[in-house]
């Protein structure tokens, strides 16, 4: 008996189904919820919108653009959804802000300066009150201001 006769895997009796499955209904897997899934997609977007927002304005922020007391207003104002009418366009009120804040320069907000004074060697005038530099100007004119300022803080 040959392969073909007994069934083997050659056989020609092998039966194979040509049509294709039924199709699947169509998916609706926001069906029987209402406006539920329209609620959940709003507060997503909302989500989004506000991540965003907190992230241009943090790094506004790190760039010296923002102060840290501005980013509140920032962050709602680049949340709102809302357009205006500028140079002639409807444009959205968030790429406006973002445009005016990329062009104002960096503010150096967190950088301490100290005040300069004439002779680098002479701290005297950040260590002692005017009243005590006269002072000892008037009842020691022969001691050095800046010795006795170093003196004083020991």
């Amino acid at each position: 008996m040959s392969d073909s006769e007994s069934g083997g895997p050659d056989s020609a009796n092998v039966d194979i189904d040509l049509h294709p499955p039924d199709p699947l209904p169509p998916l609706a897997p926001f069906q029987g919820e209402g406006g539920a899934w329209r609620r959940r997609y709003e507060d997503l977007r909302e989500e989004i919108r506000r991540e965003e927002a907190e992230r241009q304005v943090e790094k506004f922020v790190e760039q010296g653009k923002l102060c840290p007391a501005q980013a509140p207003f920032a962050e709602a104002l680049l949340q709102a959804a809302d357009t205006i009418v500028f140079d002639g366009e409807k444009r959205p009120l968030r790429q406006l802000l973002i445009a005016m804040i990329e062009r104002q320069p960096p503010m150096a907000l967190f950088s301490e300066l100290a005040p300069s004074c004439g002779n680098a060697g002479d701290h005297s005038a950040q260590l002692l009150l005017p009243e005590e530099a006269e002072f000892y100007r008037r009842h020691f004119p022969d001691l050095s201001l800046d010795d006795i300022a170093r003196r004083k803080n020991r």
